[in-house]
């Protein structure tokens, strides 16, 4: 088969069970095979491997401390010599009809771009136009977020193209691995972080923005997909917050080469920290304790990924 889709997971057994159907619609549609990489705890291992016989999947048991990232590498060693395309999608999703085929379609038509996603629609929240309010204005004053649809400012800011209402195919600097088609070549020759542990926090930008230096990204509206977005296997805000300030100056210390980029970084953080004190949304102190600690970690360097 020219197509494989890689499903990693860890104990969601019942996500799982919300995703297989629309996954494997629309593989048989396309002619895709479909992989399930597992990490999870023994006992929901074993109903997790017969859920994915039974839906007709592949399924590959990853050993060894949980790892995103280690499980996407370890899923595109398992498929076939003669897969040209490896797709990831989140545990926690459905697709809608024709995603395969939308993005698999682009790549066969764009023979440069090295990857392709797909639109992330959400339960909650729709689709955002690119905003030009004074939120927006906030954020690219600080290098939060830059203007353009799924670019990357020198501060390590991103926006999110993949959630906004595009009607074309844009082209994009990063790509969520929520939804995403790379290249079996592009991604053997850029194999995401091994040393991202557990959730791997930014393994995607990290992933997409590497690989983007091999061909351009592209988010492909035709096709979409739904994120449930599930609450199981995530941190609560502090953690979060903390693990995403010293995973994102990991990223721009590996991946920007601007001059400013260190600058850049510390000013996008002093804005998040004003907006913490700006908003009124009950979430914003323990965003605001995150940020603090997560910004004590990296001046330390006191983190794995720093030393």
């Amino acid at each position: 088969m020219r197509t494989a889709l890689l499903i990693c997971t860890r104990n969601r057994l019942a996500d799982l069970q919300l995703t297989l159907p629309s996954v494997m619609r629309e593989a048989t549609r396309s002619g895709a095979a479909v992989w399930v990489v597992d990490s999870s705890d023994p006992e929901p291992a074993r109903k997790v491997e017969r859920l994915t016989l039974d839906a007709g999947a592949a399924y590959l048991r990853f050993e060894g401390r949980p790892s995103l990232a280690r499980q996407r590498n370890a899923g595109v060693r398992a498929v076939p010599p003669e897969t040209e395309y490896v797709l990831f999608v989140d545990d926690d999703v459905t697709l809608e009809a024709g995603y395969i085929k939308a993005l698999v379609g682009f790549l066969d038509r764009h023979p440069d771009a090295a990857g392709a996603g797909g639109l992330l629609l959400d339960e909650v929240r729709p689709l955002s136009p690119a905003s030009r309010g004074l939120a927006s204005w906030f954020r690219q004053i600080f290098l939060i977020s830059p203007r353009r649809p799924g670019g990357v400012a020198i501060s390590g800011g991103e926006s999110m193209g993949q959630w906004m209402d595009l009607r074309e195919p844009t082209e994009v600097d990063w790509l969520s691995s929520c939804s995403v088609a790379y290249r079996r070549g592009a991604i053997e020759r850029e194999p995401a972080e091994d040393r991202l542990e557990g959730y791997s926090l930014d393994e995607d930008i990290d992933l997409s923005y590497r690989i983007g230096h091999l061909g351009p990204l592209y988010v492909v509206p035709a096709a979409r997909l739904l994120h449930r977005t599930s609450p199981s296997n995530r941190y609560d805000l502090d953690r979060m917050w903390r693990e995403r300030v010293v995973h994102r100056y990991w990223f721009v210390e590996k991946n920007i080469r601007h001059p400013l980029r260190k600058p850049a970084f510390w000013w996008m953080m002093a804005g998040r920290l004003l907006n913490t004190v700006l908003s009124p949304h009950p979430d914003q102190p323990a965003i605001r304790r995150g940020l603090l600690h997560g910004m004590r970690d990296v001046w330390r360097r006191n983190h794995d990924l720093l030393r």
